[in-house]
């Protein structure tokens, strides 16, 4: 399967423990705000909800997963176009 862009949104800012789990499946992540974020995985959103704590029975972050398509507009920090521009060039997940 192709490695994705997903944004992780969730309902409020982060619980400690969805931020260890972000840092152990995603070690190269974009945090834009306490309560969203970008990854890369070659997944499908339910297994990464459920991977991340926000889906299933040990849920510990209410929140969505959504597959980027690569369309996307907008005005913000330049570091967020910096990562994506480097997921796109880079094949691999992290």
């Amino acid at each position: 399967m192709a490695t994705s862009t997903f944004v992780v949104l969730l309902n409020d800012s982060a619980d400690p423990r969805f931020r260890n789990l972000i840092d152990q499946w995603y070690s190269k992540h974009y945090e834009f705000s306490e309560t969203i974020f970008f990854i890369q995985d070659d997944d499908i959103p339910e297994t990464i909800a459920r991977r991340l704590g926000i889906k299933g029975e040990e849920s510990i972050a209410p929140g969505v997963v959504l597959k980027l398509e690569g369309s996307y507009a907008g005005f913000t920090a330049r570091a967020l176009w910096d990562w994506l521009k480097w997921v796109e060039e880079h094949d691999e997940y992290y």
